[in-house]
C-alpha cells in the first residue's frame, strides 16, 4: 500500500501564547511517545544537535561528519541574517547622512559668520592679527561646534542603547525584546569619523576668513 500514515492520541494538557514565531508551529510531548508515533527505538534518535562555542565554526563540521546531513544556522536562518546584514548597512547609511547633513550646516553656519564679521576680522587684522591666527580662530570654533555635538550624540546613544529594553516595554507593553550590543570600536570610529569631517569642514570658511583684506572689508565703515 506504499506509505501508511501513523495515528497517535494525544492529550493537549496546556496551551500557551507566546509572541514569537514558533508558538505557531512548537509542541512539546513526550520523548517516548514521539519515538513510537515516528517509529524510532528506543535508544535511537532521528538526529542530534550541537551547541558551539563559536557559531562560525559550522564550517568545521563535514570533515567530522562526512557522511551525514549537516543543518545549520545558515541554512535555516539564513534570510535573517542576511537582513540583519541589510539593516545594518542602511542604518550605516543614515548614519552617514545626518554626520553629512551636520557638516553641512557647520560649514553654512561658518561661512555666514565670516561675511557678518567682515568688519570684525579687518579691525583684528589692523591691530596685528596674522591671516594663520584668523583661520585658526574659525577652525577651532567649527571644531568646538562638532566636539560638543559629537559628544552629546555619543552620549545620548550610549544610554538609549543601555536603556533600550525599558524604552521599548513604555512604548510597546507586549512584552517586545531587543537585544543590544555596544561594540567599542565602532564607536570609536563614528566618533573619530565626525572629528575628522568636523575638522575638514572647517577649512573652507577659515580660508574665506583669512582672504578679507582690511582696506575692502573697512572701505565703507
Amino acid at each position: 500500500f506504499g506509505r501508511v500514515p501513523m495515528q497517535r492520541l494525544f492529550t493537549v494538557s496546556e496551551i500557551y501564547y507566546d509572541y514569537g514565531e514558533a508558538s505557531g508551529y512548537e509542541v512539546f510531548a513526550n520523548l517516548a511517545d514521539i519515538g513510537r508515533l515516528m517509529r524510532i527505538q528506543p535508544g535511537e534518535a532521528q538526529g542530534y544537535r550541537l551547541f558551539l562555542d563559536d557559531p562560525f565554526q559550522i564550517t568545521e563540521l563535514p570533515s567530522y561528519f562526512k557522511e551525514s546531513h549537516i543543518s545549520d544556522w545558515r541554512v535555516q536562518k539564513g534570510e535573517f541574517f542576511q537582513a540583519v546584514r541589510m539593516e545594518k548597512n542602511m542604518m550605516g547609511l543614515l548614519i552617514s547622512l545626518i554626520i553629512v547633513v551636520a557638516i553641512s550646516n557647520i560649514v553654512t553656519s561658518l561661512s555666514l559668520m565670516v561675511v557678518d564679521k567682515q568688519g570684525e576680522i579687518a579691525i583684528l587684522q589692523t591691530q596685528g592679527v596674522t591671516k594663520s591666527q584668523v583661520r585658526s580662530i574659525f577652525i577651532y570654533q567649527g571644531l568646538l561646534v562638532g566636539l560638543v555635538g559629537t559628544l552629546i550624540g555619543a552620549v545620548l546613544g550610549v544610554l538609549i542603547t543601555l536603556n533600550l529594553g525599558a524604552i521599548l516595554s513604555a512604548v510597546n507593553p507586549n512584552g517586545v525584546f531587543l537585544p543590544t550590543e555596544l561594540s567599542f570600536i565602532q564607536m570609536m570610529f563614528v566618533i573619530g569619523f565626525s572629528l575628522l569631517l568636523s575638522l575638514l569642514s572647517t577649512l573652507y570658511p577659515a580660508y574665506r576668513a583669512a582672504k578679507v583684506e582690511p582696506a575692502a572689508a573697512l572701505r565703507y565703515e
